[in-house]
């Protein structure tokens, strides 16, 4: 039996020592009242974010209700197990608002050891393995999905957490507004309607990541968050053809969900880091060790015939105007929109 340590106060007739009932009751008063406030924003589950400013007036409740609901991170991943539990997993259980994440691994010839330990690990993990390895598996509607809101990212990408809050908020917002939008960090200037062979990738990454950043959409593969809805679009039948040409070129699965939300009018919002947030995109070290052996690395020179059959495809019917407009995310997560060049800010575009 455990040891009593006894408690000193006034004697007792008996020899004894008692603290008196009164005194210890103020004592557990007085530690309640000192530890209130700190338990209690231990039980919230994130501190509520900056507001957005004047234009989400009237939209306050539907935007906090829709962060409740919080957001699935669906995470592509090929050959980088270890950049996953040590690097990828860790970060995206650290961030508020996630509720789930999917991992849909594309190793058809490795099975992804100790699944379970895995899961045990990370209580918010689900494994999607698939017998054949197919590129567009990545935006199939995820199975058992229990959020609107999906994020979907490559396995060798951490965003701040404060930046990710502040995309959500953004994302949450123009759904209120009845304005579906596909909210994400890589905005591209993408031609849409070329069939000309000869326009080559159809896209500028320097226009809309330097100078006036003009873009009409952004690569959901990097960063982005859309409605499932979504999923479900580019998971329908009639681009079948197209996803099975991405399959078969290992590359494209970007340029063909951006042509499905462009038949659709979705606009895209850019988000990008101020400069007084530093690191806000980081690749764990990790997923370092296999960057050589990236995707884009090995079938990049495929993406522009895509390119061509998706303009075919559609016929010139995906005219999405370009815009300047963006938003910055201060270190405080604040929210501002900006319409002026970007090329001072901090930003994360790549090739």
């Amino acid at each position: 039996m455990q040891a009593m340590l006894p408690i000193r106060g006034r004697k007792s007739e008996r020899g004894g020592s008692v603290v008196p009932v009164a005194r210890l009751l103020l004592v557990v008063a007085a530690v309640c009242l000192a530890l209130g406030p700190l338990l209690a924003r231990r039980r919230q589950h994130a501190p509520p974010p900056p507001p957005l400013g004047p234009e989400a007036a009237g939209h306050e409740q539907a935007v906090a209700a829709c962060m409740q609901r919080q957001y699935t991170v669906v995470v592509s991943s090929y050959n980088r197990r270890e950049a996953l539990l040590h690097g990828i997993l860790p970060h995206w259980h650290t961030c508020p608002h996630i509720r789930d994440v999917h991992v849909v691994w594309h190793n058809t010839g490795r099975p992804f050891d100790d699944e379970r330990a895995a899961g045990a690990a990370f209580p918010k993990l689900t494994l999607r393995a698939h017998p054949e390895n197919r590129l567009t598996r990545r935006f199939e509607p995820p199975p058992r999905l229990r959020t609107d809101a999906v994020f979907s990212a490559d396995d060798d990408l951490g965003i701040d957490c404060r930046l990710m809050t502040a995309a959500f908020q953004l994302w949450c917002l123009r759904e209120a507004a009845n304005a579906s939008s596909l909210v994400g960090f890589e905005p591209r200037l993408f031609d849409f309607v070329s069939q000309n062979a000869s326009t080559g990738l159809g896209y500028s990454w320097d226009a809309s990541c330097a100078g006036n950043c003009t873009y009409n959409t952004l690569w959901a593969s990097k960063g982005a968050f859309l409605h499932r809805r979504w999923y479900d679009a580019f998971s329908s039948p009639p681009y079948e053809p197209l996803r099975a040409a991405v399959d078969a070129s290992i590359t494209g699965e970007d340029m063909l969900m951006s042509a499905v939300l462009a038949a659709h009018r979705v606009p895209a919002v850019a988000v990008h880091a101020g400069p007084d947030l530093e690191e806000a995109f980081a690749m764990p070290a990790a997923a370092q060790l296999h960057k050589h052996a990236s995707l884009g690395h090995r079938t990049h020179g495929k993406r522009a015939g895509i390119r061509q059959r998706i303009a075919q495809a559609f016929a010139g019917q995906l005219e999405m105007l370009p815009t300047s407009d963006w938003y910055l995310v201060a270190a405080s997560g604040q929210l501002s929109r900006q319409s002026k060049p970007c090329a001072s800010q901090k930003m994360r575009c790549t090739h």
